[in-house]
């Protein structure tokens, strides 16, 4: 077994299901974090050091034998839902945790003697140690919890409900062994699926919104499975945190539109603030309430200062009298949290606070958080607060995420040095978390957000336009060169939500989400994103222009296209009639604007292979266009090549090389002999020709057509290859197999380098090479640039897009040709299922892919 197999299986085999049980469980724990563990393992070190040794033997005895099946599943299962891990959370909490056994007894007795009831809520407020909670129950009670989600505010990713039910799912297929079998049933998956196989799995579920995926991957599979005789438990903390700006909480919503449906032996443990969003949508639940002032909790915070003292030699050598003093008074002043109990003795660790400190504490958090900072930063000077630490926590907060130490630094104007003596002056009030840094609880930025802050408050306004213009700089300034993006994931996760403040005119908000949204779909195939973005210029135009405006109908126009480029064939037709109804009525039906309404609608019904109904649509274009803005405009000329198209795909070779020849005379001669639109007439007047068997005439429009693009845009340019694809296809048709190859891998090259290695045009260029390699007959490598190709495609497409069925037709080509029938067959038919339900049962591709499959 690979070992990065090994390592992503392991932990669902340490879980209390599999045939061996470790000393402490976690659901979707990484490889790394195992040894981990003897942190919190108390025992002797000699027995751990055995204890780890041998589980390790076990694990891998299980994995090469009874368990290898297994562990492949849960492998693909976790490359495919793509789960987040938890365990730093549930790690940090466990150790020093004392108390809360009524709490403990409390979901015990739910979990044992009140079988009808779905749900346990656990409603408490800021810091008395919801989440600490949570992290042992996920501990201590491996048996009940098959699922642990932990939210949280500031990071976009947990507050994720499509990410909450993939890891979910993760989890739950880790545990429960029948529900895993029906999961890869409902993903058309198995234990050897293919990277193929899960990235169309994977852009599957992409196109799946968080109720649809959570039925598909979680109810549908759940239903009807052999009942557990004790009931099982999946944990969701601090659920108030999944609420979003505007007051949406889908996460809960699915929870109370599903819970019945579920079966009767799952059930849910969740922990909250009392926050409004969530007592109106839980109204229907009894919550367990973790009051402040309750006499248990009372008992649990005084037995856990307790052992704080005795926990460090200074305090534990005080007079008891002493002692019971500061017990009396962290009692007293920390107002039954938790949190308070722990940053007051991190303080005294840390020396900001000393032991006669303890004895004069503030109340409540924001009183502590104050003498903290007044400890760490006025004693020096206010100053280093100000200069070095304000600017720092502006970011934080403004942050939609764990903040990239890069970004930061380019916005502080830090170099290394400075970036690390700002983040050691805040020690562990931050936190690293993954790539990022954040504020270790929402307490701190609730503080420092408000009055009570004081001269420590911060507004976090001034450092979120910064951010949003180093972001749109970062865009702006690789537009030609997205691989070079410098943060590319706030650029697309945040930047969106503050286009509205960097341009506060929505007209100039549309401007520039159109040109972002074009970015992301043209450049880095981004395209569920860049569909986002065009149904919020959509939205914007509607309630500002009103439905029926022309700019509206444009929307309308690119958010259609946007779907035809998806694939989306029956999502996309009724816009593009809808864009060409607005114009007509607005705008007459002779305005140019409408011709182009009517060219989009019709590309759209010939790509569904609807050719008949295309044609009368394309001249009716051409027409208005030659009318409204003359026989020469290039406008016109387009009008014509369109047409061309059309026709030569429906056979009428003639007719389409006049109109080919029409549209290159316009542009050469308005827009002149070397414009890149004269090269795309020469290369479409030469594939004409040379589908006509004319190799000797289409070859000097090629080579044409390719000087003008290397002299014009640049022998890099997308366009430029795409001129070296042609030249390199018609040379190979004519045999000249060592002449094609050089080009072709030459555009191979250029897009890889200007496009990025997964976009759609890299798999055109893929597949072009791949042909040739197979005339030459070396078929590995061939079959190897195929099965990338098809990768690319069903990841920035989707597996339903007529151009993944196109690899997945070419791929089955190759594999008939070396005999591997089985595969062929199987790739041949989902070709041809995708045709049929992407362009129709009568288009000419699924003809071609019945009559390869047969």
């Amino acid at each position: 077994m690979a070992l990065d197999k090994f390592h992503t299986v392991y932990p669902a085999l340490l879980e209390p299901e599999s045939e061996v049980t470790p000393p402490v469980t976690i659901s979707h724990i990484q490889w790394q974090d195992l040894s981990r563990w003897q942190d919190i393992y108390a025992g002797p070190q000699d027995v751990w050091a055995r204890w780890y040794e041998q589980r390790l033997i076990e694990i891998v005895d299980l994995v090469e034998s009874k368990a290898g099946h297994f562990a492949g599943e849960v492998y693909v299962l976790d490359r495919v839902l793509q789960p987040l891990s938890f365990t730093s959370e549930i790690v940090r909490h466990v150790p020093g945790f004392t108390g809360r056994q009524w709490v403990f007894e409390a979901c015990q007795d739910w979990l044992e003697h009140q079988p009808q009831s779905r749900l346990f809520w656990l409603q408490a407020g800021p810091g008395v140690g919801k989440t600490a909670l949570a992290a042992v129950l996920a501990h201590s009670h491996p048996a009940a919890i098959v699922s642990a989600w932990f939210c949280r505010s500031d990071s976009i990713e947990r507050r994720d409900t499509r990410r909450a039910i993939q890891t979910i799912a993760l989890q739950l297929a880790a545990r429960l062994p029948d529900y895993r079998t029906r999961l890869l049933q409902a993903l058309k998956l198995t234990d050897k699926a293919t990277d193929t196989d899960q990235q169309q799995a994977i852009e599957a579920l992409n196109k799946l919104d968080a109720p649809d995926l959570f039925h598909q991957i979680i109810k549908q599979p759940l239903q009807g499975l052999i009942p557990r005789e004790h009931k099982l438990v999946i944990l969701i903390d601090a659920l108030d945190e999944a609420t979003d700006e505007q007051g949406n909480n889908a996460l809960t919503d699915l929870l109370v539109q599903d819970l019945t449906a579920l079966p009767h032996w799952l059930g849910f443990v969740v922990t909250s603030r009392p926050d409004p969003a969530i007592v109106n949508r839980l109204a229907g639940f009894e919550p367990f309430i973790l009051d402040a002032e309750n006499v248990h909790n009372h008992k649990d915070l005084k037995a856990y200062i307790q052992f704080a003292l005795q926990q460090r030699t200074e305090l534990r050598n005080l007079p008891v009298v002493d002692q019971d003093a500061i017990t009396a008074t962290l009692l007293e002043k920390s107002e039954g949290m938790m949190l308070y109990l722990r940053l007051t003795f991190d303080g005294y660790d840390t020396k900001e606070l000393r032991a006669e400190d303890l004895r004069n504490t503030p109340k409540g958090l924001e009183g502590l958080y104050t003498i903290q900072f007044r400890q760490l930063f006025t004693v020096p000077s206010l100053a280093v607060y100000t200069e070095a630490v304000k600017p720092l926590l502006r970011l934080l907060l403004a942050a939609l995420g764990p903040l990239p130490e890069s970004l930061a630094r380019q916005v502080l104007g830090d170099d290394r040095e400075n970036a690390l003596k700002r983040r050691n002056l805040l020690g562990s009030y931050l936190v690293r978390q993954g790539e990022g840094l954040q504020l270790f609880h929402k307490t701190l930025g609730e503080w420092l957000l408000s009055e009570a802050a004081g001269e420590f408050m911060v507004d976090p306004d001034s450092a979120r336009k910064n951010l949003a213009e180093t972001l749109w700089q970062d865009f702006q300034g690789h537009q030609e060169n997205p691989l070079q993006l410098a943060w590319k994931g706030p650029v697309i996760q945040w930047l969106p939500n503050w286009l509205g403040m960097l341009f506060p005119e929505h007209l100039e908000e549309v401007k520039q989400a159109n040109a972002l949204g074009f970015f992301l779909q043209d450049k880095l195939a981004e395209y569920r994103t860049a569909e986002s973005f065009f149904r919020r210029v959509l939205e914007i135009r509607e309630k500002v222009l009103g439905p029926e405006h022309p700019g509206t109908a444009a929307s309308v126009n690119n958010l259609a296209l946007m779907l035809q480029v998806q694939g989306k064939w029956t999502e996309a037709e009724p816009l593009c009639r809808r864009a060409m109804e607005i114009q007509e009525k607005v705008l007459g039906p002779e305005h140019p604007e409408t011709a182009t309404s009517l060219n989009n609608l019709a590309s759209l019904i010939q790509n569904q292979g609807k050719l008949a109904e295309a044609e009368p649509l394309c001249r009716r274009a051409l027409e208005i266009r030659g009318k409204a803005l003359g026989p020469e405009h290039p406008d016109t000329a387009t009008s014509f090549n369109n047409l061309a198209l059309l026709l030569q795909v429906r056979g009428k070779l003639a007719e389409a090389e006049s109109l080919y020849g029409r549209a290159l005379e316009i542009r050469e001669k308005v827009l002149g002999p070397e414009h890149p639109d004269t090269a795309v007439s020469l290369n479409n007047l030469a594939a004409l020709i040379q589908a006509q068997g004319k190799l000797a005439e289409a070859e000097p429009l090629c080579r044409r057509a390719l000087e003008i693009k290397e002299k014009v845009l640049g022998p890099e340019h997308p366009d430029t290859a795409a001129s070296l694809n042609n030249l390199a296809s018609l040379i190979q048709n004519q045999g000249k197999l060592a002449e094609a190859e050089p080009l072709y891998r030459r555009a191979l090259e250029i897009k890889e380098k200007v496009l990025g290695p997964e976009h759609p045009d890299t798999a055109n260029s893929l597949n072009n090479l791949a042909s040739l390699l197979k005339d030459q007959a070396k078929m590995a490598e061939a079959e190897s640039l195929c099965r990338r190709a098809l990768e690319i495609r069903g990841k920035a497409l989707g597996p339903e897009h007529p151009d993944t069925a196109t690899s997945l037709n070419n791929l089955a080509g190759l594999l008939k040709d070396q005999a591997k029938l089985a595969e062929a067959e199987s790739l041949c038919r989902r070709a041809l299922e995708t045709r049929e339900k992407a362009l129709g049962p009568e288009h000419p591709d699924t003809a071609n892919s019945l009559n390869n499959l047969v």
